[in-house]
């Protein structure tokens, strides 16, 4: 009967059965977003500035909405040349003169390319440096203080989202959260001025409100924060639509939650989609027609993109040869590659922690075989769970191998962490299965954070001296 009221529009808080409610107010959850403050701290001070991923075309975003009060935008003609000719409404000479003074070259300040992209970042980042709009250096420490905090965000969703898939056991929500906030490329990329980390703190806190859902049959329970996180992950970065085939997945698990028979469920369905949309498009559509009004289309992206395919080279996957580059690029970007010039861990490091990664994925793998195969019947939720998990990841494989192959050539694993959730279990699930009742446990676990440590102090040095 409580189900069934739940289910009806019960406003209470009904955890399923055999789960626990999580609080968000956990002390754990916070000391790990902190410890991911901290980190990208020591990375923001230490390292020298506009070297992250395409940090002056995001530095010239956010300096447009700071000094113009308007989101950014760049148009490209491509009727007077078929290659495409950028067509920014203004020129920032500030930026580029601070860019030329610190060795930046030319070509990462002479076209405004990112200022297509979805506003989230730049809003917020462009309203805290507001009061000092006309220093480019002060605007870029904001903006990357901005992105330290949307990375603890995600630290912090991703340990809560851990917590609601295995309520008994917090220390896999602990050793999740925290090789997450000390992988290098994570701790660079939220030291960095760039909407990637608005992106990751949206995604993980959308695997969060799924998973509870899923348990607790009051929450959410027309799916109203799912649609709203789908919509402000859209204004985040539009990698977000990579996670909308496992949202479906989550819409329709819920709908086969509602009691009684195949009619009402369809019906439960068919409200769960309006309403989730519904959501989505409070929270997006404002974007979508301003993209229409000033593009012509909306994703406000296209024209961007035909440039990028024009002007960049594209991956290379019809060979063996070429998907095997192909998954070593991203594989060594996973492990570790920083800055526009690609500065990268010692051969050695990276061929060892390679190494280190292909075992940590094997070991998940044998876990899930023993898991669905073994004595103990496999429950419903733990399917269900890695289903979600599955489809998410596959999504975001998908898309950023699309883009490699249609759009532009970049082989860096960053543009995976919209689904970092699933990526970090796939790594850690099994270590912990395998070792959690063994009594040198700490000591194993501890070693990956440790390890992961001395090689953001490394990453740190090497871009401080180099």
């Amino acid at each position: 009967m409580a189900q069934s009221k739940a289910l009806a529009g019960d406003s209470r808080t009904l955890p399923a059965s055999g789960t626990s409610t999580v609080s968000l107010r956990s002390r754990t959850g916070l000391q790990v977003a902190l410890l991911s403050l901290v980190v990208s701290l020591a990375w923001i001070l230490l390292t020298p500035p506009l070297r992250g991923p395409d940090e002056t075309a995001h530095l010239m975003a956010v300096m447009e909405v700071s000094t113009l009060g308007r989101l950014p935008q760049i148009h490209y003609d491509f009727r007077t040349d078929p290659s495409g000719q950028p067509m920014s409404p203004y020129a920032n000479d500030a930026v580029a003169a601070y860019a030329r003074s610190l060795g930046v070259p030319s070509g990462a300040y002479l076209v405004r390319y990112e200022s297509m992209q979805p506003p989230l970042f730049y809003l917020a980042a462009g309203a805290l440096a507001w009061p000092f709009s006309t220093n480019p250096e002060a605007v870029l420490y904001i903006s990357k203080l901005t992105a330290a905090l949307f990375g603890a965000i995600a630290i912090y969703f991703i340990w809560a989202a851990v917590r609601q898939l295995a309520p008994g056991k917090p220390e896999l929500a602990l050793l999740v959260a925290v090789c997450g906030a000390l992988l290098p490329v994570f701790a660079y990329g939220s030291a960095s001025a760039n909407n990637d980390t608005a992106l990751f703190a949206v995604g993980a806190a959308s695997f969060y409100v799924w998973l509870r859902g899923l348990r607790e049959l009051g929450y959410d329970r027309f799916l109203l924060k799912a649609g709203a996180l789908i919509g402000l992950g859209l204004l985040a970065k539009l990698t977000m639509l990579a996670l909308v085939p496992a949202f479906a997945l989550v819409v329709l698990f819920r709908a086969l939650q509602a009691p009684g028979n195949w009619n009402a469920r369809l019906r439960r369905l068919m409200l769960l989609t309006s309403t989730s949309a519904a959501a989505a498009l409070a929270v997006a559509g404002w974007w979508l027609v301003r993209n229409l009004l000033e593009y012509g289309e909306i994703s406000g992206s296209a024209a961007a993109l035909k440039w990028y395919a024009l002007h960049y080279g594209h991956a290379d996957l019809s060979t063996p040869a070429g998907i095997a580059n192909f998954i070593s690029a991203t594989m060594v970007s996973f492990i570790g590659l920083f800055g526009w010039d690609a500065t990268l861990f010692p051969t050695s490091v990276n061929l060892l922690a390679q190494a280190v990664v292909v075992t940590l994925i094997m070991l998940t793998g044998a876990a899930l075989a023993r898991y669905f195969t073994g004595r103990n019947p496999t429950t419903k939720e733990a399917a269900r769970d890695v289903l979600i998990l599955a489809v998410a990841l596959a999504g975001t494989i998908a898309t950023y191998v699309q883009f490699n192959i249609g759009v532009s050539y970049q082989p860096q694993a960053r543009y995976l962490f919209v689904a970092l959730l699933p990526i970090l279990l796939a790594l850690l699930g099994g270590l912990y299965t395998f070792t959690r009742r063994s009594r040198f446990a700490p000591f194993i676990l501890a070693a990956l954070p440790f390890t992961l440590l001395l090689l953001n102090a490394l990453a740190i040095q090497m871009l401080s001296t180099g």
